[in-house]
């Protein structure tokens, strides 16, 4: 089967700009990961769970249930179902049980639903598609988590009762794309793990989505970096430390944490513009990373679509003011005539570079879009300023003892050196030092044992 490149496919997009610009969320050929150059530092945890219960919803609404005027419509509703209870009472229960401090209570997740749609819910379907592969029934256990009470069963019936479900559409349009699958099993096994406790709050569900989006985008940048050979199933290793302690250059977590990323994060905004280009195809229907490119390479090498690569290639060259060749412009087409369709396409990624390191306002927006990174990790915990160091990749307590938890599961007592496996089953990596460390905080916890029968085996209890 042969497959070809189409010039328009792309130019229509891009349209009569000067310059060819990054495609967002609404114009994306292919969305690989939900942030930009615009600053995203702090994810709301509400607003994102809120999202996917609106995705997987078999039907929604389109309020929010903040806004004053439809709370007071919500509650008269309420009061008629009661018929005729006291409206000031009403006001102080609903407020007391569902608003406590004046918010909305992140922790009752049926309510949660019923928050506007916002600018955050593209990582809301970016966690939809990726983190839980587009398995509405999974999310749904989230329902499953509180069960409804006589007043939650009350409210909803006013809900029901004063707004119109509309058929949701919020999983429509083209999803992001699967860069990494090594997380896939292990993100399965905790989650269900965490539902099915009866005991899961907003914290453990916020830790949940923010660490296995953290872990996913980083493996799914290093595979962007490797071009055609990447693995997506294979765990690339990254070192971390704990919060608490020093850091030195002799460790691990320095030369194998974020230095091992900085180069592939300053390639991310040029790698998923690549990628933006290669998709400009015959087969809309289909997405290709670097890795799904080169597997039908050969389905791509034929002369109608090399001649629409050159016609991308001269486009790009316009657009971009790139000026690659030593030839004057009008040898440039005989030039690129004589190139193999392989040549071609090292030079497309290669216009595409020098387009973003020799162009201020690209290079600028490169800068941003590394940022944006490094930000709203280091704002999750996941990753922390060493001054001269810079940052290095993190596990503060509060990590430790979620992952204590979700690891452990229904066990009573684990070897530590099988905890410290399951830690890297999830991407993160420690040395000695690190592990030594973490014998001692579970020691003060009074969740350390030795065993006599088992030499200088440490076993780690579970957290109660």
């Amino acid at each position: 089967m042969n497959r070809s490149f189409k010039c328009d496919v792309i130019s229509n997009i891009i349209g009569n700009n000067d310059q060819f610009h990054y495609m967002g969320d609404s114009d994306a050929i292919i969305k690989i990961i939900p942030f930009n150059t615009r600053t995203v530092e702090i994810l709301p945890i509400q607003n994102i769970i809120s999202g996917l219960l609106k995705i997987t919803g078999d039907q929604s609404y389109n309020f929010d249930i903040e806004n004053e005027s439809n709370l007071e419509k919500i509650i008269k509703s309420t009061q008629e179902l009661l018929n005729g209870f006291d409206i000031s009472d009403l006001h102080r229960l609903i407020d007391g049980v569902y608003f406590p401090n004046g918010q909305i209570d992140d922790n009752n997740f049926f309510l949660l639903q019923f928050l506007k749609k916002d600018k955050f819910f593209s990582y809301s379907k970016f966690i939809f598609n990726i983190i839980f592969n587009n398995d509405s029934e999974l999310v749904k256990k989230i329902f499953d988590v509180n069960d409804m009470n006589v007043l939650d069963k009350l409210l909803n019936k006013a809900i029901e009762k004063t707004f119109n479900k509309n058929i949701n559409e919020s999983i429509d349009g083209k999803k992001y794309k699967k860069i990494s699958t090594v997380l896939d099993e292990v993100i399965k096994q905790d989650f269900e793990f965490l539902v099915s406790s009866k005991s899961i709050s907003s914290d453990d569900l916020k830790l949940f989505l923010e660490y296995y989006m953290f872990m996913y985008m980083t493996q799914s940048i290093l595979i962007l970096q490797n071009k055609q050979i990447g693995k997506r199933s294979e765990m690339l290793k990254l070192y971390f430390c704990l919060s608490w302690e020093e850091v030195s250059k002799t460790r691990l977590c320095y030369e194998h944490g974020y230095r091992s990323i900085d180069a592939a994060l300053n390639a991310l905004y040029p790698n998923i513009t690549k990628c933006q280009f290669l998709n400009s195809t015959d087969c809309p229907d289909e997405q290709y990373d670097f890795i799904d490119f080169y597997e039908h390479f050969d389905e791509f090498d034929n002369e109608p679509s090399k001649k629409e690569l050159i016609d991308i290639i001269l486009w790009l060259k316009e657009k971009s003011q790139t000026y690659i060749f030593d030839e004057i412009d009008d040898q440039c087409e005989d030039k690129l005539l004589n190139m193999n369709f392989s040549e071609l396409i090292n030079l497309l990624y290669e216009m595409i570079d020098r387009s973003f390191y020799k162009n201020s306002s690209r290079s600028e927006a490169n800068i941003k879009f590394k940022n944006n990174y490094s930000k709203m990790f280091s704002n999750m915990g996941f990753l922390k300023s060493h001054g001269s160091l810079g940052y290095i990749y993190s596990i503060n307590e509060k990590t430790l003892l979620f992952f204590l938890k979700v690891i452990m599961k229904d066990k009573e007592i684990m070897n530590l050196n099988e905890f410290i496996l399951e830690l890297e089953k999830r991407g993160i990596y420690m040395d000695e030092k690190s592990h030594d460390l973490i014998a001692n905080y579970f020691d003060k916890l009074n969740l350390l044992e030795k065993k006599s029968d088992s030499g200088d085996a440490k076993y780690v209890k579970k957290l109660l």
